[in-house]
């Protein structure tokens, strides 16, 4: 058995594992809510060359490597969430690498999102 390759990314640990698990717009919500833009827009750096290697056999859509302006974090996640998905519809999940956490405190609890009270954050 080969070795797996681990990459140090929190955001990226906390939304592989949670993606499919979770519904997309509490996941969007928590990520925006926990990590700072920097955070996010490394996360989306650290996917796009990692998932350079099978663009020409799934055909990923073309997503901008900078964001600027207005909901620049908004974007920056909904490009992560483009790429995701894409990998999710071509069952690609396995090219993917290993992505993996500092500390638990580094990750956010979904409790609150999945939870009696997502009624008042408006996701449910």
């Amino acid at each position: 058995m080969a070795a797996e390759s681990l990459v140090l990314s929190n955001p990226l640990c906390f939304l592989v594992t949670k993606f499919g698990k979770s519904a997309v717009k509490p996941l969007k919500s928590v990520v925006i809510d926990y990590y700072n833009v920097d955070e996010l827009a490394e996360a989306k750096t650290l996917l796009f060359c990692d998932t350079d290697g099978i663009k020409s056999s799934i055909n990923l859509p073309h997503v901008p490597m900078r964001r600027n302006g207005e909901d620049h974090v908004n974007r920056v996640v909904d490009d992560i969430f483009t790429i995701l998905i894409c990998l999710d519809e071509h069952q690609k999940w396995d090219c993917l690498l290993k992505y993996v956490a500092d500390n638990p405190e580094s990750m956010p609890s979904t409790c609150l999102y999945d939870g009696d009270l997502a009624i008042f954050f408006d996701i449910a």
